[in-house]
């Protein structure tokens, strides 16, 4: 089956990388390793990454399913507790994130193609470095269903001195 990625407006078809099904080597060769489809998972990480850099809350939201599950060392410390549920939830923290961070600016370092996931690797404002991984729902037809991510996990570098 082909599993859909949407990169902006526009729809990308990937055979089953996603889902871990293309495999390069013979089956039952145990030097076979998965291949990815590096075209799509980068054009989502770049929308991604310019649509954050766009500071525009609904282009930023866009990725995100209304039963959104985010995890954050951040929002722990911001709201007392790292899990953000739900995409309204979502909405009022990162509103107020984009708020508070007037200099937010990501720069793409590498996308990684993974299980009904891809991560995300970038450098934030403040030269830290950051994976985000987003998990999408994925329905028994093997489509990603609005290209939309039910979990999202960020996990943060430590801040360069003099940052």
């Amino acid at each position: 089956g082909e599993m859909l990625l949407r990169a902006g407006r526009s729809t990308v078809a990937v055979a089953g990388a996603v889902r871990g099904r293309l495999w390069r080597g013979v089956a039952g060769d145990s030097r076979a390793t998965p291949t990815t489809a590096t075209a799509p998972t980068n054009a989502f990480a770049r929308q991604w990454v310019a649509d954050w850099n766009s500071r525009d809350l609904e282009r930023i939201l866009s990725h995100y399913a209304e039963h959104i599950v985010f995890l954050s060392p951040y929002a722990q410390q911001l709201t007392g507790s790292g899990r953000v549920e739900g995409l309204a939830a979502l909405r009022r923290y990162w509103a107020a994130g984009l708020a508070a961070q007037p200099n937010l600016k990501f720069t793409l370092r590498q996308a990684l193609a993974g299980h009904n996931c891809v991560t995300i690797l970038y450098e934030n404002h403040r030269r830290q470095l950051v994976a985000e991984t987003l998990e999408f729902e994925v329905s028994s037809t093997t489509t990603i269903n609005n290209n939309k991510a039910i979990r999202s996990f960020a996990c943060y570098g430590d801040v360069p001195e003099g940052a």
